[in-house]
């Protein structure tokens, strides 16, 4: 369960660090409805390897076998292998090289790749989907990284 708890808290941290331009408001259920009939992939791309990859994809399963099915969401968690070649992709892919993969509905980075891929395309500010008790269970500082690296933008 600690496992779990530490790799569900590490994709949680890592999809807040990219967080970076801000939006209006949530969106509506009119706006964006979810339909089990007819499911939303969202592709996530991470740089998970080995144990915690595997721990990784067992949760992404476990998400897309109950919460994912019933909302009509599935995740599609793919590897980009380590964390500089996870960079690589989204640099190549936000700058449309030749042979780049699209860009991912989310991806897993450091504030210097998030801030050079929101600067050429722009990134969604994710924190308004959270609450603010799964806010205050975040370091203040970390949070506060995110929101110093959207300044320098």
């Amino acid at each position: 369960m600690k496992i779990y708890k530490s790799v569900l808290s590490i994709f949680c941290i890592l999809t807040i660090l990219f967080s970076f331009t801000s939006c209006s408001s949530k969106p509506t259920e009119k706006e964006n409805p979810l339909d089990p009939q007819k499911p939303v992939t969202v592709v996530l791309w991470h740089y998970y390897n080995g144990n915690i990859k595997e721990k990784f994809d067992e949760i992404v399963s476990e998400f897309n076998e109950t919460v994912g099915m019933e909302k009509g969401i599935v995740v599609d968690a793919q590897s980009q292998g380590d964390v500089d070649q996870l960079a690589t992709s989204a640099q190549n892919s936000v700058n449309q090289a030749i042979g780049s993969s699209p860009m991912p509905d989310l991806f897993a980075a450091y504030p210097d790749t998030a801030l050079t891929v929101h600067k050429i395309k722009g990134l969604v500010n994710l924190e308004q989907y959270f609450t603010q008790d799964e806010l205050n269970e975040y370091r203040k500082e970390f949070l506060e990284e995110g929101e110093a690296s959207n300044k320098k933008g």
